[in-house]
């Protein structure tokens, strides 16, 4: 499996985690220029962004540890950018990160996701 397909695996599994749990998905893969933004979603008047990391090793548990300062940056210059554009009114925002480690052979996937950690 090439790296865009595991990675566009990780986001399918985390949309439908979030939707499972009560989310509505707002956006996917959404493009602002050369910025993107992996999901969007609401949950109630609570607007959340978030990065998904795709890994076929278990390694860090830790989604963080996956973010260098620049990513990050360009996650919060995406976030602000899509605010200010054309974000759905919203009351609260918060920026969560996923890490899926998939396991290919198994054909199982284990999902850790964090709330505000950005």
């Amino acid at each position: 499996m090439e790296k865009k397909e595991l990675g566009a695996l990780g986001e399918q599994l985390v949309a439908e985690y979030l939707i499972r749990r009560g989310y509505t998905l707002v956006e996917r893969n959404l493009r602002l220029g050369p910025l993107e933004l992996d999901l969007v979603a609401r949950q109630g008047e609570r607007l959340i962004v978030c990065e998904v990391k795709t890994r076929t090793r278990l390694g860090a548990s830790d989604p963080r540890a996956g973010f260098s300062p620049k990513k990050l940056e360009r996650i919060y210059e995406a976030t602000l950018r899509y605010v200010h554009e054309s974000a759905p009114p919203f009351s609260e925002l918060r920026i969560d990160a996923a890490l899926v480690f998939v396991d290919l052979r198994a054909r199982r996937a284990k999902i850790r996701y964090l709330e505000g950690v950005f």
